[in-house]
């Protein structure tokens, strides 16, 4: 048995979700991977899949096999990488995380730029507006959006955001405008389904954080969706600056409550291997960090 590709193949399983799943992302047989797990499960003397006709599910043994598996791999390669120049030239498979309208609207013009300017290295990229472990979802990078509490990672600030009111004129126009959070109560507004639990809005006022019930009209399924519902007049929304600065510029949303916001929240990028940190990690960090402070939208004030 070959142990590194046995763990490979074990790997494939975990993410694919299926032994049919790995099968055809390493272009394998699926009686290959049924037989490499079955070996590797002898070997360890231990049930590493909980199996059903449906699915498979990761056991305790499997979930600690995985995230040791997965460390020695990238030991692994870190070490071919030193061998090969992948610490001096950018090259290879590089994993960032971003939230996912943050990602759509700028950061991936800059991942964009940088593949085109270091044509060795690929990327992948995932949006997910949750806080992940980066250990566990094995990514490089990971753009973080508000005060960072865990003390290991590495962090290279890029700016700061805060939460901005808005509405578009034509709403105001019709129904006038909040001049203070108290007023917010009386207009109609759009929350997304993250603030579905949550039927109020924070400010900042006489030195305090504010509380403003909500009168919800419209609840949408993501972020882009509520900028777009308050352009066309549904309302007012409460959105990240960096969300709705296009907007704002273009006149097509206007500014509210500007002098009752929050404190602006940090923009990191974050890793978790310092010095450490091979070429093409290296190279993204410093690229991204420069285009990134000096992007407009994340320079609230």
């Amino acid at each position: 048995m070959n142990k590194l590709e046995v763990m490979k193949i074990f790997l494939a399983v975990c993410e694919q979700g299926s032994f049919v799943g790995a099968s055809r992302a390493l272009n394998i047989s699926a009686p290959v991977v049924t037989r490499s797990i079955a070996q590797l499960e002898d070997y360890l003397q231990v049930l590493l899949f909980n199996r059903t006709t449906r699915s498979i599910v990761l056991t305790e043994a499997g979930r600690i096999y995985q995230q040791e598996s997965q460390r020695i791999l990238d030991e692994l390669q870190s070490a071919e990488d030193l061998v090969s120049g992948s610490y001096v030239e950018p090259q290879g498979q590089l994993r960032i995380s971003a939230p996912v309208m943050f990602g759509q609207l700028h950061l991936m013009p800059i991942i964009c730029a940088f593949l085109d300017d270091f044509p060795k290295v690929n990327v992948q990229l995932k949006l997910q507006d949750h806080v992940i472990n980066l250990l566990d979802e094995h990514i490089d990078v990971a753009l973080r959006i508000g005060h960072l509490k865990d003390s290991g990672l590495y962090a290279i600030k890029v700016g700061q955001v805060r939460q901005i009111t808005c509405c578009s004129p034509a709403f105001a126009d019709a129904h006038g405008v909040p001049n203070t959070p108290e007023e917010v109560s009386n207009f109609t507004t759009i929350t997304t389904n993250t603030q579905s639990e949550m039927s109020t809005w924070r400010y900042y006022s006489n030195g305090k954080e504010q509380n403003v019930k909500l009168k919800c009209r419209f609840k949408v399924s993501d972020n882009n969706a509520a900028v777009q519902a308050a352009i066309r007049g549904q309302g007012l929304t409460q959105r990240m600056s960096y969300q709705v600065s296009d907007g704002i510029r273009a006149g097509s949303l206007v500014r509210l409550l500007k002098d009752f916001e929050n404190e602006p929240l940090p923009v990191n990028l974050i890793h978790l291997a310092g010095r450490k940190a091979n070429a093409r990690t290296k190279q993204f960090i410093e690229y991204a960090a420069a285009k990134l402070r000096d992007n407009i939208a994340l320079n609230a004030d």
